[in-house]
Protein backbone atom coordinates (compact mmCIF):
# COMPACT_ATOMS: atom_id res chain seq x y z
CA UNK A 1 0.00 0.00 0.00
CA UNK A 2 1.28 3.34 -0.99
CA UNK A 3 1.75 5.82 1.62
CA UNK A 4 1.84 9.08 -1.00
CA UNK A 5 -0.40 11.31 0.02
CA UNK A 6 -2.07 13.96 -2.55
CA UNK A 7 1.02 13.77 -4.79
CA UNK A 8 0.42 15.55 -8.53
CA UNK A 9 -0.37 12.92 -10.84
CA UNK A 10 1.42 14.63 -13.94
CA UNK A 11 4.42 12.25 -13.41
CA UNK A 12 3.81 9.60 -16.11
CA UNK A 13 4.51 6.03 -16.56
CA UNK A 14 8.05 6.75 -17.87
CA UNK A 15 8.68 6.79 -14.40
CA UNK A 16 8.40 3.51 -13.54
CA UNK A 17 11.93 2.17 -12.10
CA UNK A 18 12.46 -0.93 -14.43
CA UNK A 19 9.40 -2.38 -12.58
CA UNK A 20 9.23 -6.33 -12.41
CA UNK A 21 13.26 -6.57 -13.57
CA UNK A 22 16.44 -7.52 -11.72
CA UNK A 23 17.71 -4.54 -11.01
CA UNK A 24 20.91 -5.46 -8.56
CA UNK A 25 23.16 -4.98 -11.50
CA UNK A 26 24.57 -1.37 -12.42
CA UNK A 27 24.02 -2.08 -15.91
CA UNK A 28 20.55 -2.07 -15.68
CA UNK A 29 20.19 0.81 -13.43
CA UNK A 30 18.24 4.19 -14.74
CA UNK A 31 21.61 6.87 -14.54
CA UNK A 32 20.47 9.64 -11.74
CA UNK A 33 22.67 12.57 -11.13
CA UNK A 34 22.49 15.48 -8.86
CA UNK A 35 18.94 16.80 -7.46
CA UNK A 36 16.87 13.81 -9.07
CA UNK A 37 14.63 12.55 -6.84
CA UNK A 38 14.21 8.66 -5.45
CA UNK A 39 10.73 7.67 -4.06
CA UNK A 40 10.61 4.43 -1.42
CA UNK A 41 8.30 1.83 0.07
CA UNK A 42 7.47 4.15 3.09
CA UNK A 43 7.03 6.90 1.09
CA UNK A 44 10.04 8.55 1.30
CA UNK A 45 11.76 10.99 -1.18
CA UNK A 46 15.11 10.94 -1.12
CA UNK A 47 17.47 13.41 -3.34
CA UNK A 48 20.08 12.18 -5.25
CA UNK A 49 23.51 14.00 -3.94
CA UNK A 50 26.21 14.59 -6.60
CA UNK A 51 27.93 12.15 -9.02
CA UNK A 52 29.61 9.56 -7.40
CA UNK A 53 27.71 6.61 -6.72
CA UNK A 54 28.63 2.93 -5.98
CA UNK A 55 27.54 0.17 -8.27
CA UNK A 56 24.70 -0.85 -5.62
CA UNK A 57 22.99 2.15 -5.43
CA UNK A 58 22.79 6.07 -5.33
CA UNK A 59 24.40 8.15 -2.26
CA UNK A 60 21.10 10.27 -1.11
CA UNK A 61 19.68 12.78 1.62
CA UNK A 62 16.42 12.32 2.81
CA UNK A 63 14.30 15.25 1.69
CA UNK A 64 10.47 14.62 2.00
CA UNK A 65 8.52 12.14 4.55
CA UNK A 66 4.98 11.34 5.03
CA UNK A 67 3.43 13.23 7.80
CA UNK A 68 1.77 9.75 8.57
CA UNK A 69 5.14 8.37 10.06
CA UNK A 70 7.36 11.75 10.83
CA UNK A 71 5.85 14.46 12.82
CA UNK A 72 7.99 17.82 12.66
CA UNK A 73 6.86 21.40 14.63
CA UNK A 74 9.46 23.49 12.25
CA UNK A 75 7.25 26.00 10.98
CA UNK A 76 8.91 25.89 7.69
CA UNK A 77 6.75 22.99 7.19
CA UNK A 78 3.76 24.97 6.41
CA UNK A 79 5.02 24.93 2.43
CA UNK A 80 3.87 21.41 2.42
CA UNK A 81 2.03 20.29 5.03
CA UNK A 82 -1.21 20.57 3.51
CA UNK A 83 -0.47 17.97 1.36
CA UNK A 84 0.56 15.54 3.82
CA UNK A 85 4.30 15.53 3.42
CA UNK A 86 7.31 17.37 6.31
CA UNK A 87 10.54 18.48 4.68
CA UNK A 88 13.44 17.81 6.36
CA UNK A 89 15.88 19.93 7.82
CA UNK A 90 19.12 19.89 9.37
CA UNK A 91 20.57 16.39 10.06
CA UNK A 92 17.02 15.20 11.21
CA UNK A 93 16.80 13.14 8.19
CA UNK A 94 19.74 11.09 8.52
CA UNK A 95 19.03 10.77 11.79
CA UNK A 96 15.56 9.45 11.16
CA UNK A 97 16.51 7.01 8.61
CA UNK A 98 19.46 5.87 10.79
CA UNK A 99 17.00 4.92 13.03
CA UNK A 100 13.31 3.90 11.29
CA UNK A 101 15.08 2.84 8.25
CA UNK A 102 18.41 1.88 8.71
CA UNK A 103 18.19 -0.33 4.99
CA UNK A 104 18.38 2.92 3.60
CA UNK A 105 22.45 2.90 3.25
CA UNK A 106 25.29 1.96 0.91
CA UNK A 107 29.00 1.23 1.18
CA UNK A 108 30.74 4.09 -0.50
CA UNK A 109 34.52 2.59 -1.37
CA UNK A 110 36.34 6.03 -1.93
CA UNK A 111 36.22 6.62 2.11
CA UNK A 112 35.59 3.17 3.33
CA UNK A 113 32.45 3.78 4.78
CA UNK A 114 28.84 3.44 5.07
CA UNK A 115 26.44 6.32 3.79
CA UNK A 116 22.81 7.17 3.98
CA UNK A 117 21.04 5.90 0.26
CA UNK A 118 19.17 3.97 -1.42
CA UNK A 119 19.93 0.37 -3.47
CA UNK A 120 18.42 -0.34 -6.37
CA UNK A 121 16.51 -3.47 -5.50
CA UNK A 122 14.91 -0.41 -2.74
CA UNK A 123 13.94 2.03 -5.29
CA UNK A 124 9.87 2.03 -6.45
CA UNK A 125 10.42 5.41 -8.38
CA UNK A 126 12.59 7.90 -9.92
CA UNK A 127 11.44 11.63 -11.03
CA UNK A 128 14.28 12.79 -12.46
CA UNK A 129 14.61 17.16 -12.95
CA UNK A 130 14.76 16.66 -16.64
CA UNK A 131 11.32 14.81 -17.00
CA UNK A 132 9.97 16.69 -14.75
CA UNK A 133 9.94 19.54 -16.16
CA UNK A 134 8.67 18.30 -19.71
CA UNK A 135 5.80 16.36 -17.53
CA UNK A 136 4.83 19.97 -16.03
CA UNK A 137 4.75 21.82 -19.03
CA UNK A 138 2.68 18.82 -21.36
CA UNK A 139 -0.61 19.71 -19.44
CA UNK A 140 -2.12 23.52 -18.81
CA UNK A 141 -0.79 24.55 -15.90
CA UNK A 142 -4.09 24.62 -12.63
CA UNK A 143 -2.24 26.56 -10.08
CA UNK A 144 -0.28 30.04 -9.34
CA UNK A 145 2.77 28.47 -8.82
CA UNK A 146 2.56 26.38 -12.00
CA UNK A 147 1.58 29.22 -14.40
CA UNK A 148 4.46 31.40 -12.64
CA UNK A 149 6.91 28.39 -14.04
CA UNK A 150 5.87 28.22 -17.16
CA UNK A 151 5.84 32.13 -17.25
CA UNK A 152 9.25 31.75 -15.95
CA UNK A 153 10.74 29.13 -18.56
CA UNK A 154 9.20 30.95 -21.24
CA UNK A 155 11.08 34.02 -20.25
CA UNK A 156 14.29 32.22 -19.74
CA UNK A 157 14.18 30.54 -23.15
CA UNK A 158 13.23 33.66 -25.17
CA UNK A 159 15.94 36.08 -23.54
CA UNK A 160 18.89 33.54 -23.49
CA UNK A 161 20.02 30.46 -26.31
CA UNK A 162 18.64 28.68 -23.79
CA UNK A 163 15.93 26.04 -24.69
CA UNK A 164 13.32 24.18 -22.54
CA UNK A 165 16.04 21.07 -23.27
CA UNK A 166 18.45 22.78 -20.94
CA UNK A 167 16.75 23.09 -17.89
CA UNK A 168 14.31 21.07 -15.57
CA UNK A 169 12.75 21.40 -12.11
CA UNK A 170 13.91 19.98 -8.46
CA UNK A 171 12.22 20.09 -5.14
CA UNK A 172 8.85 20.21 -4.20
CA UNK A 173 7.95 20.76 -7.86
CA UNK A 174 9.95 17.68 -8.77
CA UNK A 175 7.84 15.43 -6.20
CA UNK A 176 4.62 16.86 -6.78
CA UNK A 177 4.02 17.69 -3.68
CA UNK A 178 4.54 21.75 -3.56
CA UNK A 179 2.44 24.06 -2.04
CA UNK A 180 0.93 26.81 -4.55
CA UNK A 181 1.07 29.66 -2.01
CA UNK A 182 4.53 28.50 -0.08
CA UNK A 183 6.79 26.67 -2.34
CA UNK A 184 9.90 28.01 -4.02
CA UNK A 185 10.44 27.64 -8.25
CA UNK A 186 13.54 25.54 -7.90
CA UNK A 187 15.81 25.40 -11.60
CA UNK A 188 18.14 23.17 -12.70
CA UNK A 189 20.24 24.15 -15.32
CA UNK A 190 22.18 21.69 -17.67
CA UNK A 191 25.87 21.63 -18.40
CA UNK A 192 28.38 23.97 -17.53
CA UNK A 193 28.38 26.28 -20.95
CA UNK A 194 24.73 26.54 -19.89
CA UNK A 195 25.17 27.89 -16.59
CA UNK A 196 28.52 30.42 -18.04
CA UNK A 197 25.86 31.85 -20.10
CA UNK A 198 22.79 32.03 -18.04
CA UNK A 199 24.73 33.54 -14.74
CA UNK A 200 26.13 36.75 -16.15
CA UNK A 201 22.23 37.40 -17.71
CA UNK A 202 20.81 36.49 -14.28
CA UNK A 203 23.22 39.12 -12.63
CA UNK A 204 22.59 41.45 -14.74
CA UNK A 205 18.39 41.25 -14.76
CA UNK A 206 18.51 41.07 -10.89
CA UNK A 207 20.70 44.86 -11.27
CA UNK A 208 17.28 46.39 -13.47
CA UNK A 209 15.25 48.81 -11.47
CA UNK A 210 11.41 47.04 -11.36
CA UNK A 211 12.99 44.09 -13.43
CA UNK A 212 11.16 40.46 -14.10
CA UNK A 213 14.05 39.13 -11.17
CA UNK A 214 15.68 40.81 -8.46
CA UNK A 215 18.51 38.86 -6.33
CA UNK A 216 17.54 37.56 -3.23
CA UNK A 217 20.31 38.93 -1.60
CA UNK A 218 20.38 42.42 -2.40
CA UNK A 219 16.39 42.41 -1.76
CA UNK A 220 15.61 40.16 1.35
CA UNK A 221 18.35 40.33 3.79
CA UNK A 222 16.64 41.10 7.12
CA UNK A 223 16.08 37.18 7.86
CA UNK A 224 19.48 36.13 7.48
CA UNK A 225 20.94 38.52 9.61
CA UNK A 226 18.97 37.62 13.16
CA UNK A 227 20.70 34.49 13.27
CA UNK A 228 24.43 34.21 14.03
CA UNK A 229 26.25 32.22 11.20
CA UNK A 230 26.73 28.64 12.28
CA UNK A 231 30.35 28.37 11.38
CA UNK A 232 33.25 29.89 13.35
CA UNK A 233 35.55 31.53 10.69
CA UNK A 234 32.21 33.21 8.34
CA UNK A 235 30.07 36.32 9.46
CA UNK A 236 26.36 36.22 8.38
CA UNK A 237 27.51 39.13 6.11
CA UNK A 238 30.30 37.46 4.60
CA UNK A 239 27.93 34.95 3.70
CA UNK A 240 25.61 37.57 2.32
CA UNK A 241 28.21 38.97 0.07
CA UNK A 242 29.24 35.76 -1.35
CA UNK A 243 25.73 34.48 -2.08
CA UNK A 244 24.69 37.50 -4.04
CA UNK A 245 27.37 37.24 -6.75
CA UNK A 246 26.64 33.60 -7.16
CA UNK A 247 24.11 34.65 -9.27
CA UNK A 248 21.97 31.38 -8.14
CA UNK A 249 19.31 32.86 -5.77
CA UNK A 250 16.59 35.14 -6.96
CA UNK A 251 13.19 36.34 -6.23
CA UNK A 252 9.91 37.03 -8.43
CA UNK A 253 8.94 40.52 -6.77
CA UNK A 254 5.11 41.52 -6.58
CA UNK A 255 3.81 38.08 -7.84
CA UNK A 256 2.72 36.80 -4.28
CA UNK A 257 3.59 37.85 -0.43
CA UNK A 258 5.70 38.04 0.94
CA UNK A 259 7.89 36.85 -2.16
CA UNK A 260 8.71 33.80 -4.53
CA UNK A 261 12.31 32.29 -4.41
CA UNK A 262 13.54 31.32 -7.71
CA UNK A 263 16.78 29.24 -7.42
CA UNK A 264 18.77 28.12 -10.12
CA UNK A 265 20.63 24.82 -9.53
CA UNK A 266 23.46 24.16 -12.41
CA UNK A 267 23.73 20.27 -13.11
CA UNK A 268 26.02 18.49 -14.93
CA UNK A 269 25.15 16.71 -18.29
CA UNK A 270 25.82 13.35 -18.26
CA UNK A 271 28.96 13.62 -20.53
CA UNK A 272 30.04 15.92 -17.97
CA UNK A 273 30.14 13.12 -15.27
CA UNK A 274 33.39 11.51 -14.02
CA UNK A 275 32.13 9.06 -11.42
CA UNK A 276 35.06 9.72 -8.20
CA UNK A 277 33.52 6.54 -6.51
CA UNK A 278 34.91 4.14 -9.55
CA UNK A 279 38.29 4.26 -8.81
CA UNK A 280 39.30 6.54 -6.17
CA UNK A 281 40.30 6.09 -2.51
CA UNK A 282 40.18 8.88 -0.11
CA UNK A 283 41.66 8.57 3.44
CA UNK A 284 41.27 11.21 5.71
CA UNK A 285 43.96 12.91 8.09
CA UNK A 286 44.20 16.24 10.74
CA UNK A 287 42.38 18.99 10.42
CA UNK A 288 44.22 21.82 8.13
CA UNK A 289 43.35 25.83 7.76
CA UNK A 290 44.93 27.47 4.64
CA UNK A 291 45.54 30.53 2.32
CA UNK A 292 45.30 29.33 -1.18
CA UNK A 293 44.58 30.78 -4.41
CA UNK A 294 41.75 29.67 -6.66
CA UNK A 295 43.36 27.94 -10.06
CA UNK A 296 40.09 26.20 -11.17
CA UNK A 297 36.80 27.60 -9.92
CA UNK A 298 34.06 26.14 -12.65
CA UNK A 299 33.59 22.74 -10.72
CA UNK A 300 32.89 24.64 -7.44
CA UNK A 301 29.00 25.37 -9.67
CA UNK A 302 28.06 21.65 -8.47
CA UNK A 303 27.23 19.73 -5.53
CA UNK A 304 29.70 18.45 -4.14
CA UNK A 305 31.72 21.27 -5.10
CA UNK A 306 35.46 21.07 -6.68
CA UNK A 307 37.97 23.30 -6.50
CA UNK A 308 41.63 23.48 -7.73
CA UNK A 309 43.77 25.58 -5.56
CA UNK A 310 47.47 26.57 -4.78
CA UNK A 311 48.24 26.16 -1.51
CA UNK A 312 50.41 29.59 -0.72
CA UNK A 313 50.33 29.36 3.21
CA UNK A 314 49.45 26.45 5.84
CA UNK A 315 47.96 28.32 8.93
CA UNK A 316 47.07 25.52 10.78
CA UNK A 317 48.08 21.97 10.89
CA UNK A 318 51.10 20.16 8.66
CA UNK A 319 53.55 22.40 7.67
CA UNK A 320 54.60 20.08 4.64
CA UNK A 321 51.20 19.78 3.29
CA UNK A 322 50.52 21.19 -0.57
CA UNK A 323 46.77 20.28 -0.93
CA UNK A 324 45.66 20.92 -4.61
CA UNK A 325 42.09 20.60 -4.24
CA UNK A 326 39.06 21.39 -2.20
CA UNK A 327 35.96 19.18 -2.14
CA UNK A 328 33.22 20.45 -0.57
CA UNK A 329 30.06 18.70 0.73
CA UNK A 330 28.05 21.88 2.63
CA UNK A 331 25.80 23.67 0.22
CA UNK A 332 26.49 27.13 1.68
CA UNK A 333 30.55 27.21 0.43
CA UNK A 334 29.92 26.10 -3.09
CA UNK A 335 30.45 29.18 -5.97
CA UNK A 336 32.24 30.93 -2.99
CA UNK A 337 35.36 31.97 -5.21
CA UNK A 338 36.47 32.32 -8.77
CA UNK A 339 39.54 31.73 -10.48
CA UNK A 340 42.69 34.23 -9.17
CA UNK A 341 41.10 35.09 -5.93
CA UNK A 342 42.43 34.36 -2.49
CA UNK A 343 40.98 32.31 -0.18
CA UNK A 344 40.83 30.67 3.32
CA UNK A 345 40.12 27.24 3.45
CA UNK A 346 39.77 25.14 6.75
CA UNK A 347 38.25 21.72 6.57
CA UNK A 348 40.15 18.26 6.70
CA UNK A 349 43.75 16.68 5.01
CA UNK A 350 42.74 13.84 2.68
CA UNK A 351 44.98 12.03 0.40
CA UNK A 352 43.58 11.22 -2.67
CA UNK A 353 44.96 8.17 -4.80
CA UNK A 354 43.25 7.48 -8.76
CA UNK A 355 44.34 5.21 -11.14
CA UNK A 356 46.08 8.06 -13.02
CA UNK A 357 47.26 10.20 -9.79
CA UNK A 358 47.64 11.28 -6.26
CA UNK A 359 46.94 14.70 -4.60
CA UNK A 360 46.07 15.93 -1.45
CA UNK A 361 42.84 18.13 -0.82
CA UNK A 362 40.96 19.18 2.09
CA UNK A 363 37.67 18.39 2.41
CA UNK A 364 34.61 20.41 3.79
CA UNK A 365 31.50 18.43 5.39
CA UNK A 366 29.43 18.32 8.40
CA UNK A 367 31.83 15.62 10.28
CA UNK A 368 32.86 16.18 13.64
CA UNK A 369 34.06 19.85 14.44
CA UNK A 370 32.29 21.13 11.26
CA UNK A 371 31.64 24.49 12.30
CA UNK A 372 35.32 25.70 11.67
CA UNK A 373 35.25 24.70 8.38
CA UNK A 374 35.22 27.43 5.72
CA UNK A 375 35.99 28.37 2.08
CA UNK A 376 35.62 32.26 1.67
CA UNK A 377 37.64 35.01 -0.04
CA UNK A 378 40.15 37.23 1.48
CA UNK A 379 39.41 40.83 1.60
CA UNK A 380 36.60 42.12 0.04
CA UNK A 381 34.27 40.29 -2.36
CA UNK A 382 33.28 41.76 -5.67
CA UNK A 383 29.66 41.96 -6.54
Amino acid sequence: MSLVVERKDYHSASFAYLKGQDVTMPEQAITLRDRDLILTEPGIFFRVYGYWHPPEGYVCDPEYVPMSIFKSDTLLDRRIRKKGYCKFYGPEGVEFVNEKYPKFTVQYPPLDTILVGVRHPDISEVLRTDMGLKEMLASPPDDLLAELLVELIDYLVQNTSLSRSDLGIFGSLLAGIYHPQYSDLDITVYGKKTFEELRPLLLEWYSEPDGYLANEFVVEVEQFLEKPSPFKAITREEIIAHHRRKGIYGILPGVREPFLKVEFEPIRRFDEIDNLAEDATMTPGDRITVRARITEHDDGYYMPSEYGIETLEVLDGDPSASPTRVLNYIEQFRMMAFRDEEVLVSGVLEKVERKSTEYEQIAISYVSGWEANVLKTIGAVEY
